[in-house]
C-alpha cells in the first residue's frame, strides 16, 4: 500500500493537518488510539480567549492566528454539515480592586475593541460580585466533540483512518520515502500531542508538558450563552446542557490522574461565588503538550526528512492548530516557508545528536 503521509493522532493537530493535505491534493492514512481514549484536545473546553493571563495580555500573534481559525472552523462546519463555533462573551468577576482597576485600564487604552467594563451581564444575580465584572468580547467557542467525532467519522467514510496504536519500532526510513507494516509514505507525521515527547525521535525538543484538570457539571437555571470566570475557575458551556468547569496547571504533576485537590478547590470557589447548586458529574485530567519557549513545533526532521511533527501547542490548540496545519500542509506539498516561529529546524542542532 502507497500513501503520501501518514498522520499519527487525530486530536487538533492531526485532524487539521489531514484536512489541510487532502485538500493540497494529497493521500493521507491517520492512525489514532480506538475511539474512546481520551486526550488533551477531548478534555478542553474549545474556547479561543483573544485576552491571557492576569496580565491581560493579547494572545500571540492574535491578529493572524484567530481569524485564521474563525475561518477555518467556519469552512468546516460546512464539510461536516455541523455547527461548530459562535461567538461568545467571557464575563470575569474580578477578585479584588486591582483586577479592577487593571481591566479599566487596558479597556481605556489598548484592548477597547475586546474589554468591556460594567457590561450588562444576564445572570449576574446569580453570582457574588463584591469588585465588579467586565467582559471579554467577542471570544469564539469550539464545540471540539462534534469536530473531533465529526471528521473522524469523515475519515472513516474515506478510508483514511486505522483505530490502532501507532508502534514506532515498526517505522523504517528508507532513502527519500519511509515504510511502516505494509504502507510505503513519503513521511510520518508525528501528532500525539503529550505522547509526542516520547518520540524517540523527538524527545530531545523542549517539551514542557503540564497537567490540567475539569470537571463537568449541570447548574440549573445558569444562561448558557456565556462563560463565566473568576480566579483560576471558568465555567464554560458544554454540549448536553452541561457544564466544563476549569482549568488547572500542574507542571510537577506524578501521574495523570485527577486529584481531590484540584476538586475541592474548584468546589471552594463556586460556594463562595455563585448563589445556584452544582451537581458535578465527572472529573478529568488530560496532560497538555506545552513547551518551554511556549512556541510550537512544525516541519520535518532536519536529519531525517521521512519524519515530520505537528505538536506543542499547550492549552492554545484551538487558535494555533487551523493555522500552523494549513502552514505546514502547504510546505509539504508545495514548498513554502514554515512560520517560523514554529519551524523545528531551530532545533537542528539538539535532533542531530
Amino acid at each position: 500500500m502507497q500513501v503520501d503521509y501518514i498522520i499519527v493522532g487525530q486530536g487538533l493537530a492531526g485532524s487539521w493537518l489531514s484536512y489541510y493535505l487532502i485538500k493540497e491534493g494529497a493521500s493521507v492514512l491517520v492512525f489514532d488510539a480506538p475511539a474512546g481514549m481520551e486526550s488533551a484536545s477531548r478534555a478542553a473546553s474549545g474556547l479561543m480567549n483573544p485576552i491571557t493571563g492576569k496580565r491581560l495580555a493579547r494572545q500571540p500573534s492574535a491578529d493572524q492566528l484567530l481569524p485564521f481559525a474563525a475561518g477555518a472552523y467556519s469552512e468546516m462546519s460546512s464539510v461536516l454539515n455541523l455547527p461548530l463555533a459562535q461567538e461568545i462573551p467571557i464575563h470575569h468577576f474580578f477578585g479584588d480592586a486591582d483586577e479592577a482597576t487593571l481591566f479599566e485600564k487596558k479597556a481605556n487604552s489598548t484592548h477597547a475593541d475586546v474589554l468591556h467594563p460594567d457590561s450588562q451581564i444576564e445572570g449576574r444575580d446569580f453570582f457574588d460580585a463584591p469588585f465588579g465584572t467586565g467582559t471579554i468580547y467577542p471570544a469564539t467557542l469550539i464545540q471540539l466533540h462534534s469536530f473531533l467525532d465529526g471528521w473522524r467519522s469523515h475519515l472513516k467514510q474515506m478510508g483514511a483512518l486505522r483505530e490502532s496504536v501507532f508502534d514506532w519500532q515498526a517505522f523504517s526510513p528508507q532513502e527519500n520515502r519511509a515504510r511502516y507494516q505494509d504502507i510505503e509514505t513519503k513521511a510520518v507525521l508525528d501528532c500525539r500531542g503529550a505522547a509526542g515527547a516520547t518520540n524517540p525521535y523527538f524527545r530531545s525538543l523542549p517539551f514542557a508538558l503540564n497537567k490540567g484538570e475539569v470537571l463537568t457539571a449541570t447548574i440549573p437555571g445558569l444562561p448558557q450563552h456565556a462563560v463565566y470566570k473568576h480566579s483560576r475557575l471558568a465555567i464554560v458551556p458544554g454540549q448536553d446542557g452541561r457544564f466544563w468547569l476549569g482549568s488547572s496547571f500542574d507542571w510537577n504533576f506524578q501521574d495523570t490522574l485527577p486529584t481531590d485537590a484540584f476538586r475541592k478547590q474548584a468546589e471552594a470557589i463556586l460556594k463562595q461565588w455563585l448563589r445556584l447548586p452544582v451537581a458535578i458529574e465527572a472529573h478529568q485530567a488530560a496532560i497538555r503538550p506545552a513547551t518551554v519557549s511556549r512556541d510550537a513545533f512544525a516541519g520535518l526532521h532536519p536529519a531525517l526528512p521521512q519524519l515530520g511533527i505537528l505538536n506543542g501547542f499547550g492549552s492554545k490548540g484551538c487558535a494555533w492548530a487551523p493555522f500552523l496545519a494549513h502552514n505546514l500542509a502547504t510546505h509539504l506539498q508545495q514548498g513554502s516557508p514554515l512560520w517560523a516561529q514554529a519551524d523545528v529546524s531551530r532545533y537542528a542542532r539538539v535532533l542531530n545528536r
